[in-house]
């Protein structure tokens, strides 16, 4: 009889990318595996894991009572219980997750569960929370923190291809290339003002061009209606020569048709977003813009070989929820004199010039490890570093990966961030009596 998991991940559009490794993780000979998402991302699901059974759960849009939303998702809950999972993987910290969670013997349940009518962490996302504390030494990516929920992950470089900026001989036939140009995220403090994004993209496009060949190159600007505004912006901000090569594509795509276009493209240049994730899932190289609210070893690209732009001013990281004291500091990087020209020669795959760059940017490639994804800083001064690599060798024996590192031990500081006197003075939560 096939081993039967379900994943319960109710989260928005790059979180359902995001939970690739441990889908992956356990699928395969002998497992059936479920996936419980949000109605609108269903198709987006059933494209990335088509090994799965979807069930599609109406978990955002609208403004619903907590009865009304259950009521909604009945029949839904009903086929969820229905195929009686071995083991249940609950991700997000929410109500509706904790709910559907909650239909299921707690003994199953790995991740968040409910115990006696308490909301309790097993022991690794309780390492998560701890971690997101110290933000600038983030040692773990998202996709790293949900895959290790299961005992034996796959390996990173299985999850997805990594990036390839091509070139004339390695083009396949009928790809046209050019350059996606994401627009926005979720929220302006993840974004480029179109002032600032126009510039960035004109000289990214000459990378691509000068990487492959293709003189007559486009750029594309990408999102929904919603973005619409921000693409006439952009095309206001635009140089002459840049507006001719430019094609708005905001708001023609479903997510399908987003997935079938973005495996075309030579190059992405985006903020932290779905697309971005989705971009990377595809193997299509991506060059990411990450300002102080978006840190790249938490939420970056997955994969080999992609790049980030990221801001790191003192202040940083930052929420973007709440008000900017600085002045939105961070964004100061991307408008500096000889930005552009470095622009051009990462999107060409040349060398950049760190000595060119200011001293709060760095230039990131998606490089992994036996643990997951990590970053190789190409350019800039990294001050977090040492104690990162650190937090990552103490993460990673934690569930059972030994790195090779030359990092320093941890310092007092790191230790008790890491582990708490509850940890050893009171047993596990599922073993108390």
């Amino acid at each position: 009889m096939a081993f039967t998991s379900l994943v319960i991940q109710l989260a928005r559009f790059g979180d359902l990318v995001q939970t690739a490794r441990l889908m992956r993780s356990l699928s395969g000979p002998g497992a059936s595996v479920h996936l419980a998402c949000d109605a609108s991302l269903a198709g987006l699901a059933g494209i990335l894991y088509p090994e799965a059974t979807i069930h599609p759960v109406r978990a955002h849009g609208g403004r619903q009572s907590p009865g009304e939303l259950l009521a909604a998702n009945a029949a839904a809950f009903e086929a969820i219980r229905a195929a009686e999972p071995d083991a249940v993987y609950n991700l997000n910290f929410s109500g509706l997750n904790f709910a559907l969670a909650s239909m299921f013997d707690e003994d199953v349940v790995h991740g968040y569960f409910t115990h006696a009518g308490q909301r309790l962490k097993d022991p690794w996302p309780e390492v998560g929370f701890r971690l997101s504390s110290r933000r600038p030494q983030a040692p773990c990516n998202l996709v790293d923190l949900w895959a290790h929920f299961a005992e034996n992950p796959i390996a990173p470089e299985a999850v997805f291809p990594g990036a390839v900026l091509e070139s004339p001989e390695t083009r396949e036939p009928g790809n046209s290339g050019g350059l996606g140009v994401v627009l926005a995220g979720r929220h302006s403090r993840r974004s480029l003002p179109a002032e600032v994004l126009a510039p960035m993209a004109a000289a990214a496009l000459e990378g691509v061009i000068a990487r492959s060949g293709q003189g007559d190159a486009k750029a594309y600007l990408l999102g929904t209606n919603a973005e619409k505004p921000l693409a006439k912006a952009f095309l206001r901000a635009a140089s002459p020569r840049l507006a001719q090569r430019v094609e708005d594509r905001t708001g023609s795509m479903d997510l399908a048709g987003l997935a079938s276009f973005l495996r075309g493209l030579d190059l992405v240049l985006t903020p932290d977003t779905g697309t971005m994730h989705l971009a990377a899932a595809l193997g299509t190289p991506v060059m990411a813009c990450f300002l102080s609210s978006a840190w790249a070893w938490e939420t970056g690209p997955y994969g080999t070989g992609h790049l980030v732009w990221q801001s790191a001013p003192p202040c940083a990281p930052c929420l973007e929820a709440q008000e900017c004291p600085n002045e939105l500091t961070c964004l100061e990087p991307f408008t500096a004199p000889k930005f552009l020209k470095n622009v051009a020669a990462a999107a060409a795959g040349r060398e950049v010039r760190g000595d060119e760059l200011p001293e709060s940017l760095l230039l990131l490639r998606g490089s992994q490890d036996g643990f997951g994804q990590t970053y190789d800083v190409l350019a800039g001064q990294d001050p977090y570093a040492a104690e990162r690599a650190a937090l990552r060798r103490e993460i990673a024996m934690l569930r059972g990966v030994v790195l090779k590192s030359d990092a320093p031990p941890l310092n007092d500081q790191l230790t008790r961030l890491m582990f708490r006197e509850q940890d050893w003075m009171l047993p596990p939560w599922r073993d108390r009596a």
